[in-house]
């Protein structure tokens, strides 16, 4: 998530100087990819592609018995209670527990609201299509998730229809379609941005 969020609070600085931002998703932009797209002025996607997964994910290995098994042995020396909070060779206690749930619904929390500031939506409207669930482009685009704008665009002919204060303006002269006469979506995440 560190690295989503280094690219998001880019984005929020390009925002700050009054440019606009159009994400174009390919296959896949979930989780860390729909995360980065929040402060989009729009969203355009395929009907198929992967996105969603608003959500946050962690786990621990506790390998003691595998290294017991094979004959490793390893001595942890520790200040403080928790010091060994990531070790894979420590018991997973309950206090570790709780501490990861804290931690888990921190970062849920913020990146819900971010979800929810960036598409105009409640916390609770966000919540209700999040909880790390996967929507299509199609499905992410109804009514009912409005995590969308667009459905892909296929021509420039379409791309002008849609976006025409961007590309036929002098408002924003900076905007280039780098396509030809077909859109590519097939990068992970592609922000076409004024320059």
């Amino acid at each position: 998530m560190l690295a989503a969020d280094e690219i998001w609070r880019e984005l929020q600085l390009l925002k700050q100087v009054g440019k606009p931002l159009i994400v174009s998703m390919g296959d896949t932009a979930a989780s860390g990819g729909y995360y980065i797209a929040t402060l989009a002025d729009q969203i355009i996607a395929e009907p198929s592609t992967v996105t969603g997964s608003i959500g946050v994910f962690t786990g621990r290995l506790n390998l003691k018995g595998l290294y017991d098994k094979i004959g490793i042995k390893k001595e942890i020396i520790k200040r403080g209670k928790n010091a060994d909070f990531y070790s894979d060779y420590s018991d997973y206690s309950e206090t570790h527990r709780q501490a990861m749930r804290a931690s888990v619904e921190e970062i849920y929390d913020g990146f819900v609201a971010k979800v929810a500031d960036g598409r105009g939506m409640t916390k609770e409207e966000v919540d209700q299509v999040a909880r790390g669930r996967v929507w299509t482009g199609r499905q992410a685009h109804t009514a009912m998730h409005a995590l969308l704008d667009h459905i892909i665009v296929q021509t420039r002919k379409q791309v002008l229809r849609l976006f025409p204060r961007c590309i036929q303006s002098k408002t924003f002269p900076g905007f280039r379609i780098l396509c030809g006469s077909k859109l590519s979506f097939s990068c992970f995440i592609n922000f076409l941005r004024i320059k």
